[in-house]
């Protein structure tokens, strides 16, 4: 098992909403409001490269739309990218209609999770000292979107007939939208949808750490009344680190007996991790940690 497999691209939870059109003034500033609708998505050319894109919408029918290629000369991928291009505009009030219809159907709805292979993207990619670039060709898509009942937050991770489908409306919406006029503003203005940008003087270079690190670890208690042994266990456990650096979900990978193995996996889930990263995007991955139970 690779110990740093990357999973997809990072999303922000959405605050609850509905998707009801109110006049403008009322949210002139789109960094000042919470969006409706949030896509990125992460599409790999092993010709082209990567191209990076996200999409904010919001409930009085202001987008954003931002997306970025990575350079290509004589069909190879080079580690630098275009610079960003920034877009926004105003849905009218039938295609936030049809946004709603989307969204709010029982299919669509009830997509959730990481859907995908959560290994497979690590072995898509070449890492070099030039930068990161597809092997083969991938997408990673992923959505954040506003319900009255609460946020809904799904991953894909290639391509999956019955997730697709359901989610294959959206996309042709999406399509529709990055082809509507719109006003093109400053670069200088990307931001990936609120996501952490490059550090000043970076050029938009690719900042890729593949391996989540360990932040703040307590150690496990010794379960009471269990017995001890002469030396030291080792409990192996296999943890789903969040792109905020939280542990998502635990299981066992080597045990020790079921007293130590749990006590490993509550500790685990107490633990906090300095994110994956790939392009500057902190990132879901999974791991495996070792929990050391000494004797004495």
């Amino acid at each position: 098992m690779n110990k740093h497999s990357i999973l997809t691209a990072p999303l922000l939870l959405l605050a609850t909403a509905g998707f009801t059109q109110q006049p403008a003034s009322m949210a002139p500033n789109p960094s000042a409001a919470t969006p409706e609708l949030q896509i990125q998505r992460l599409v790999g050319d092993q010709y082209l490269g990567f191209l990076r894109s996200c999409l904010l919408v919001y409930s009085d029918g202001r987008y954003r739309r931002e997306f970025q290629r990575q350079q290509s000369m004589s069909g190879h991928a080079q580690g630098a990218w275009h610079p960003p291009m920034v877009f926004e505009g105003t849905l009218s009030v039938d295609e936030m209609h049809r946004l709603g219809e989307i969204v709010e159907s029982e299919r669509f709805a009830s997509i959730t999770g990481i859907t995908g292979d959560l290994d497979d993207i690590r072995f898509r990619l070449v890492i070099s000292p030039g930068g990161v670039f597809p092997h083969t060709d991938m997408e990673i898509f992923a959505a954040s979107v506003s319900h009255a009942k609460g946020p809904q937050v799904f991953e894909i991770i290639g391509n999956h007939p019955e997730k697709s489908e359901s989610v294959q409306p959206l996309k042709k919406w999406i399509t529709v939208v990055e082809k509507k006029e719109a006003t093109r503003i400053d670069s200088d203005a990307a931001s990936f949808c609120a996501l952490s940008r490059p550090p000043a003087g970076s050029h938009w270079q690719p900042l890729t750490r593949l391996n989540a690190t360990p932040s703040y670890t307590p150690t496990p208690d010794y379960p009471i009344g269990a017995q001890k042994g002469n030396s030291a266990s080792v409990v192996t456990v296999r943890a789903v680190i969040s792109a905020d650096g939280s542990v998502e979900a635990v299981s066992i990978q080597r045990r020790a007996n079921p007293a130590l193995d749990q006590s490993a996996l509550d500790a685990v889930k107490k633990w906090k991790f300095s994110p994956a990263v790939l392009y500057g995007f902190p990132l879901p991955s999974r791991l495996d940690v070792e929990v050391r139970f000494h004797a004495n």
